[in-house]
Order: structure tokens, then sequence, then C-alpha cells
């Protein structure tokens, strides 16, 4: 399959993005081509807010899945280390479901540890929770934004 996507950096709290999946390729059920738009508000350093939204192309009305989240980070007094703070919400046409979401975290300039949370509201009771570890390797020092690329 082919995809394609950009993302748009409007200002130093704007960004956008927009994905188109399976633009050809296979015609199978599990790669359907479908169309995905999302977008970043960053108003203070410690705050994000975020939104997605995904369109299936390829199957009846009502293939529509849309969500959105914020982030708190709480900086260490030093800034080099912090705690992100997380909730969100999505919603599922295709599925008929609604899903809440939390989480948190630590972050260092090193390592990454996350704990996060869905659950399933109204019409069901799923819960998922999942765990994440990122490690960070040595970072280029640049003078100026992009350098180095």
């Amino acid at each position: 399959t082919f995809d394609a996507g950009a993302a748009f950096t409007l200002t130093d709290s704007v960004n956008l993005g927009v994905v188109g999946y399976n633009l050809y390729g296979a015609d199978a059920a599990q790669f359907p081509r479908a169309v995905a738009v999302g977008g970043l508000f960053r108003p203070m350093p410690k705050l994000t807010a975020s939104f997605d939204a995904l369109w299936n192309l390829d199957r009846d009305a009502d293939q529509l899945r849309y969500g959105g989240g914020l982030e708190y980070f709480i900086a260490t007094q030093r800034g080099q280390a912090g705690y992100p703070l997380r909730a969100g919400a999505v919603h599922d046409a295709g599925q008929d479901a609604t899903y809440i979401s939390g989480g948190l975290g630590m972050a260092t300039m090193k390592f990454g540890v996350d704990v996060g949370a869905r659950r399933q509201i109204g019409s069901g009771d799923e819960l998922v929770v999942t765990a994440g570890l990122r490690f960070y390797g040595p970072r280029m020092a640049t003078d100026s934004p992009g350098a180095g690329f």
C-alpha cells in the first residue's frame, strides 16, 4: 500500500497534520482507504491540547473516529525531568463506542516511563491498560533550529 502525510508548523504553538492511508495498493478489508487530520495547540509551555479525526472511505457511513486530549507537564525545579498528566476522549462511530482515557508518566533527559488506561463508557465496559518505556540516545548540539538535517 502507499500512504502519504504532511505536517505543518503554523506557529510555535500550533501544528497541523494530514495523512492518507492506502492511497494506492491493496483492495482488502484489512487495508481500508482512509484520511486523517490532526492538530496540536500549546497555549503555554506546560499545557498541550490535541485532536484528531479519521474517516474510513471504503466502508458505509458512520466510519468516523475522532477524539482529543490534554497534557499538563509538571517539570522539576531544574527542568531536567518532569511528570506528564494526560486525559482524553475518543468516539468511534463505526463501533458506536466512546472511550475516556488518562495517564501519567515520568520523563528525564535519558528515559521516559508512561502508564495509561482507556475505558469504554455507555454501550460497553472495555478497559485497556498500557505501559511504555522509552530510552533516548545522544543528541546532537545545534546552533539553530533545524541545523544538522
